[in-house]
């Protein structure tokens, strides 16, 4: 680059293309403390006086091949002609990486998956009309040789991520910021090839003066300085100048943001002082909040941005720090922890556009369902009236009436809300390539098997058909479905459709992976509870005992990841994990509830393994007991196992 600023650009071509680099890739610009002469003549093809900042989602990639170090300039979503082809390797980078954001980033606002499905519609693309910087062998007459048409490899999982999160938070990068790391899906950072990395950081010197940090994985860093100390040494022999370029050690991609954007909860802060700002950031809060529950692999950035904001931004209206404690208690929610929340005023809510009071009641609604509160009765007499049946019903009625019928059994109404989900489920049938029977469906099992009526599972059990000949319930669906089938098969006593049942099924025991999300641990989890109770009806106790000891394994490996992934006393991260142990622990609990019921008197009180369930779920609990408490005391642990809406 230096070269060709100084050379005399005679073809027109050349000093067009010059400036378009400069235009485009900012961080090509020569640093005027170093290259005067090359500054002035940028200056001169521009008509800047400098670098231009880097727009939001613009990253620099370090790339690296047939012996050979380059830069890539790169844009979200990347529009315009000359598209680089992303190899397989490097496409699931990319996806690996906007899963990490979700996971890592402080605060979010709104989701990452629109710019996930942007750039895998148009998969990666240089800044509109630029040349592309990927090969450093640039000969001394200033020509440029041809790129290679497709970008593979692993290294470029920082580059992506922070790409993405700068486009998510709406803030350009540091120009003087460059990256190589992998990623995992859970935010963790590796190393690269030792070789490959030496390469990008001599072409970071040559064809990008203005990087002066360059971002490694931990794990590397002193490899990094090592490589980058020498290649600083060769420039100084080589051009007689000092130049900058520090290694950034970091743990994870939490540790990426935070070196790169340290004030975000600053910033964030301050939002409350500017009127339109937060009403902007709160309509944001309130769609992810009203989203499906798997828009985001993590919820609890999106609950410390709603925390932080309800608790700093001052001049927020009554009404607009409901709505933060809204967002705040829908987001802990999807982590598995229940927060009380009240009712708003009803103005509040016919001021709302109804297709956004119906998913407001609706997450109400699962709220009493999971806390008590708001006060249940009070919901149903809202909620009953907003919906719509049988044809005319949209499918936001439909998710109200699904969550109505989980509220009506936990208030000890199993047969009305047997009778919701039924009508709930078969709305979904009855509209081809809407996603959502999987949930009544399931509520509809479940409560055939509490009611005890093989009437009623049969019933769903021809929905259930229905639904899967009509392609309204896929394989996805299935270890939602599943798990309390088996479940209602057991309490009717079918033991031997059961035993069938769970013979195609059938669960293995494996490492959980670090976070609750996977489908598969969930129905494992449901089907080991489940292969547990038939081994006890059968009155194999040794079999039962050898399920509940894979569940506690489960449970202590969980456990042990949990403290391995907040290391340095993170306690954001550890939270984090607080999903995936209570699950697994409820299902141990679960467990350990069946394997006392199941003894002789005497044995071990089922009142333990019931307590530990309370202490998991105090408010679900609470709020179950007071609806569905026996006459007799001593009878509570036995209904607990049979009513209890999760596991």
């Amino acid at each position: 680059m230096l070269c060709r600023l100084l050379a005399p650009l005679r073809p027109r071509h050349e000093r067009l293309a010059a400036r378009l680099t400069l235009l485009h890739a900012p961080w090509t610009w020569p640093r005027e403390d170093l290259h005067a002469a090359a500054a002035a003549r940028a200056r001169e093809l521009t008509g800047s006086e400098g670098p231009r900042a880097p727009r939001p989602g613009e990253a620099l990639l370090l790339s690296c091949r047939d012996g050979f170090g380059g830069v890539f300039p790169l844009a979200l979503p990347g529009p315009g002609p000359g598209a680089q082809a992303l190899t397989l390797d490097a496409a699931g980078t990319w996806s690996a990486a906007w899963h990490a954001v979700g996971r890592s980033a402080r605060l979010l606002w709104r989701s990452p998956r629109p710019r996930q499905a942007g750039l895998h519609a148009h998969p990666l693309r240089p800044l509109p009309d630029a040349p592309p910087l990927i090969d450093p062998r640039i000969p001394e007459d200033g020509a440029w040789t041809t790129p290679p048409k497709v970008l593979q490899g692993d290294s470029f999982g920082l580059s992506f991520a922070l790409a993405q999160a700068s486009a998510l938070w709406d803030w350009p990068l540091p120009l003087d910021v460059a990256a190589s790391a992998e990623v995992n899906a859970s935010g963790g950072l590796a190393k690269v090839d030792e070789r490959g990395l030496e390469l990008k950081v001599r072409a970071v010197l040559r064809l990008a003066p203005q990087v002066r940090r360059l971002l490694v994985a931990e794990a590397q860093a002193a490899v990094a300085r090592g490589v980058v100390a020498a290649a600083l040494a060769e420039q100084r022999r080589k051009l007689g100048v000092d130049l900058e370029l520090d290694v950034v050690a970091c743990h994870d991609l939490a540790a990426a943001f935070d070196a790169v954007r340290p004030d975000l909860t600053r910033d964030w802060e301050a939002t409350g002082d500017d009127d339109a700002t937060r009403r902007e950031r709160i309509e944001r809060l309130v769609r992810l909040a009203l989203a499906r529950r798997d828009e985001l692999l993590d919820w609890h950035p999106v609950r410390e941005a709603a925390r932080v904001a309800g608790k700093t931004w001052s001049r927020a209206t009554p009404d607009e720090r409901w709505t933060l404690g809204f967002v705040e208690a829908v987001a802990a929610r999807h982590e598995g922890e229940a927060v009380e929340l009240e009712l708003p005023d009803r103005a509040v809510l016919h001021a709302v556009p109804q297709p956004r009071r119906l998913e407001l009641v609706a997450h109400l609604v699962q709220q009493a369902t999971d806390t008590g509160a708001p006060d249940p009765g009070a919901l149903v007499e809202l909620a009953r009236p907003m919906l719509l049946r049988g044809a005319e019903a949209f499918p936001k009625h439909l998710e109200l009436q699904g969550a109505l019928g989980r509220l009506l059994a936990n208030l000890a109404r199993p047969k009305d809300a047997f009778e919701e989900q039924l009508e709930a489920a078969r709305g979904w049938v009855a509209r081809p390539g809407l996603v959502g029977v999987s949930y009544p469906l399931a509520e509809a099992y479940r409560l055939a098997g509490v009611l005890g009526s093989p009437e009623r599972f049969e019933q769903v059990a021809a929905l259930d058909r229905e639904a899967r000949a009509e392609g309204a319930l896929g394989e996805s669906d299935l270890p939602w479905v599943d798990p309390p089938r088996a479940r209602a098969l057991l309490l009717l006593d079918r033991l031997d459709d059961l035993a069938g049942f769970l013979a195609e099924r059938p669960w293995d025991v494996r490492e959980p992976e670090g976070r609750l999300g996977p489908a598969e641990l969930v129905a494992a989890l449901c089907l080991g509870r489940l292969h547990h109770a038939f081994a006890l009806r059968g009155a194999d106790l040794a079999k039962a005992e050898a399920v509940r000891s894979c569940l506690a394994g489960w449970a202590r490996t969980a456990e042990l990841r949990a403290q391995q992934a907040a290391p340095r006393g993170d306690e954001t991260l550890a939270a984090r994990r607080q999903a995936h142990r209570r699950a697994l622990a409820t299902a141990l609990a679960l467990v350990e509830l069946d394997l006392a019921l199941a003894r002789a008197p005497g044995d071990e009180d089922p009142a333990a393994p019931a307590g530990r369930l309370a202490v998991l779920h105090p408010k679900l609990v609470r709020f179950l007991r007071a609806r569905w408490a026996p006459p007799d005391p001593g009878a509570w642990p036995g209904v607990l196992a049979r009513v209890f809406p999760y596991g």
